[in-house]
């Protein structure tokens, strides 16, 4: 291997030398090229997800709104709502919500249903109106999730009383979902 001398590459070498060390070392640090995305087929309360990008994880929780909405924007997100207080927030949106009996997601594959590991409900919120629906049935799958970072998995037969979805997401880590 060949060295060459600082002092032989002149100043302007040394400012390029300095620069491509720090483009190696910022894109080395940056994460890989994912972004928050779902895909969701089929329909429950007359809603079609489809494909969204904002997805979230946090604390127990694994949400994909419908409608685009921020991290900031879930603080009001909960394990369980009161319906005669009206609705949780002043966003319009209709979430699809998976909530985790304990106080953080854990990776693996678990069954739906009202009291089980994980619950799946759908939120929607429109003008004020709120209304809440609970599945029955179906699995949920989180393959990864990484501390502060990413969350993948799948989700199938998600069975509420009027539809069933199945779906797969990569969800961003948001700090305002809290247990």
């Amino acid at each position: 291997m060949s060295r060459i001398p600082l002092g032989a590459l002149g100043e302007n070498g040394r400012y390029s030398l300095v620069i491509s060390i720090f483009v190696v070392v910022v894109v080395a640090a940056l994460p890989g090229c994912e972004a928050a995305s779902a895909s969701v087929t089929g329909t429950a309360n007359g809603i079609a997800f489809g494909e969204s990008t904002s997805v979230y994880w946090g604390a127990r929780y694994v949400v994909v709104s419908a409608v685009e909405l921020e991290c900031d924007e879930l603080a009001w997100v909960e394990q369980n709502y009161d319906a005669t207080a009206g609705a949780p927030s002043e966003f319009d949106t209709s979430l699809l919500q998976f909530t985790f009996a304990g106080e953080l997601i854990e990776t693996g594959t678990f069954s739906i249903a009202q009291g089980a590991q994980v619950q799946a409900t759908i939120v929607n919120i429109d003008g004020g109106a709120y209304a809440e629906s609970n599945a029955t049935a179906g699995t949920f799958d989180l393959e990864s999730v990484a501390d502060e970072g990413f969350a993948e998995g799948t989700f199938e037969g998600v069975t509420f009383e009027d539809g069933v979805l199945d779906g797969s997401f990569t969800a961003a880590w948001c700090r305002t979902l809290k247990p």
